[in-house]
């Protein structure tokens, strides 16, 4: 009996926690869709209010999936000790699926980022060799989820799961963290070489940076614990690493919307505070005086500067205006 009081603990107890903070990463999930909606509605760019719009989706159907399987094994079976180490809820397959998924569209969107950064910079005709690496990364990533998916299928238990997933399972993360590495390195070097001397440019660059930063520990450091405890879980048959397996895609998720939603509090870094501040929040995307605050100062920039990674990075921060 305390042997199978270690492998429940090892099992059930991690499911627990995985099925809670699944919810409260996607109740996050949520308020950032919410406030997107509120604040930029159907007014932003159409490329963007789709893809917030797809991870929505995606995050919710895999945050249903974790209910399904937490209450198959949580409740529906609860009191069969036995059962809840040979179970294994054939939709589990569904939910690597969309979270294989979401992680891929998500660091697309910062590849793609990148891409633009180096289309108008001095790397611009070696912008093939810069980012193909962290692509193919991306794909081998996504690719692994697929193959985990499809072995778990075809398992019969925890156990054999682990088993013939083990590759496939340690792949997945593993690239996704090496991704996120490169993203984040390129992400605060273009960005604080973008910087022109301008206070409000530079303040806007440097809360860039802090997010870029802060962005690239929480979801690296999400993947190499899982990518750690996947091997642990492998040898052991625990599955402690699905802690931070399976809520990885939401916190993608929100990092990307965190991302897009500061737009404006960023566009309205390092100008003076008035007793107007409030009211300049709630002002329609069309107004130009927005726009100017924004869009002058890197025209100055571009007339004083001449670096082609300084003009890449005025040139971003254009078109990081909604």
């Amino acid at each position: 009996m305390a042997s199978l009081e270690l492998e429940l603990n090892g099992s059930l107890g991690c499911i627990l926690l995985v099925g809670f903070f699944s919810l409260m990463l996607y109740g996050c999930t949520c308020g950032q869709v919410l406030y997107y909606i509120t604040h930029y509605g159907w007014t932003d760019h159409t490329y963007i209010t789709t893809i917030v719009t797809l991870i929505w989706i995606l995050d919710t159907g895999k945050t249903i999936v974790d209910m399904i399987c937490g209450w198959d094994l949580l409740v529906r079976i609860h009191g069969d000790a036995f059962a809840l180490l040979e179970t294994l809820p054939g939709i589990l397959p569904v939910e690597f699926v969309l979270s294989c998924t979401t992680i891929f569209i998500v660091q697309c969107c910062y590849l793609h980022t990148i891409w633009r950064f180096l289309k108008r910079s001095h790397h611009h005709r070696h912008w093939l060799l810069f980012m193909l690496p962290p692509l193919i990364m991306a794909i081998v990533s996504i690719g692994a989820g697929l193959v985990g998916a499809s072995q778990i299928r075809m398992a019969k238990d925890i156990d054999m799961a682990l088993s013939i997933a083990k590759l496939a399972g340690s792949i997945r993360p593993g690239c996704a963290a090496i991704v996120d590495i490169y993203i984040t390195v390129w992400l605060c070097y273009h960005l604080q070489d973008a910087k022109t001397g301008h206070h409000h440019s530079d303040t806007m660059v440097t809360k860039l940076v802090g997010y870029a930063i802060t962005r690239g520990i929480c979801t690296s450091v999400a993947q190499v614990l899982a990518f750690a405890l996947f091997l642990v879980d492998s040898k052991n048959k625990t599955l402690w690493s699905m802690i931070f397996y399976v809520p990885a895609s939401t916190l993608y998720v929100n990092s990307l919307l965190a991302m897009w939603n500061a737009r404006r509090h960023v566009a309205h870094a390092g100008t003076p505070t008035t007793a107007s501040t409030w009211n300049d929040a709630d002002i329609a995307l069309e107004d130009r005086s927005v726009r100017s605050s924004i869009v002058a100062p890197l025209r100055r920039a571009r007339m004083a500067f001449s670096r082609p990674s300084t003009l890449a990075g005025s040139s971003f921060m254009e078109d990081f205006e909604p």
